[in-house]
């Protein structure tokens, strides 16, 4: 299954440029207390990012076949890294449920 969605960007306080976004599936097991990278998507970009801007990037990630649904023991988040020309990273977690 694909899924489809965008990051939400949003500007601070100096203009920056972004570099490129990673965005690593990872599945949690709590019964072992495993966190497994599963796979990674990455957007290169030359994207500048005014103070203050709202801007959105879409992405497609598909996910693999033979993983597991998610359960109470078994979740999974995507993990996103915001790098930008001057060296700083930014970084987020968002919470998905497999079905």
């Amino acid at each position: 299954d694909l899924i489809n969605g965008f990051f939400h960007l949003k500007g601070g306080t100096i203009e920056q440029q972004l570099k490129r976004i990673d965005s690593d599936l990872v599945l949690i097991d709590r019964n072992t207390d495993i966190e497994k990278v599963i796979d990674t998507a990455t957007i290169l970009s030359s994207k500048l990012i005014n103070p203050e801007e709202d801007s959105k990037v879409s992405f497609t990630f598909k996910l693999p076949e033979d993983i597991p649904a998610s359960t109470d023991s078994i979740s999974y988040r995507f993990k996103t890294r915001l790098t930008f020309n001057e060296g700083v990273e930014s970084k987020d977690q968002d919470i998905i449920q497999v079905i």
